[in-house]
């Protein structure tokens, strides 16, 4: 699956250790010339539901998050 060029992996370490990660796919469109980037559910809502737990815990009452494109 990493090689293939459609696929994204991205992991966040914390010295030796990973912390969080994500995958992604992009989507060649048909009716325009563009790309789209799609996330495999999996990683990503796993950690989410993981930091949605730890913030029950904490009795945290908002998260959250950015996801940010550079044009």
């Amino acid at each position: 699956m990493l090689a293939k060029p459609h696929f994204i992996a991205v992991i966040v370490r914390r010295g030796n250790d990973v912390v969080g990660g994500l995958a992604a796919y992009e989507l060649d469109k048909f009716e325009r010339d563009r790309r789209e980037i799609y996330r495999r559910k999996g990683v990503a809502t796993g950690l989410i539901g993981a930091l949605k737990s730890i913030a029950k815990e904490r009795r945290v009452y908002v998260i959250y998050f950015d996801i940010i494109v550079p044009t």
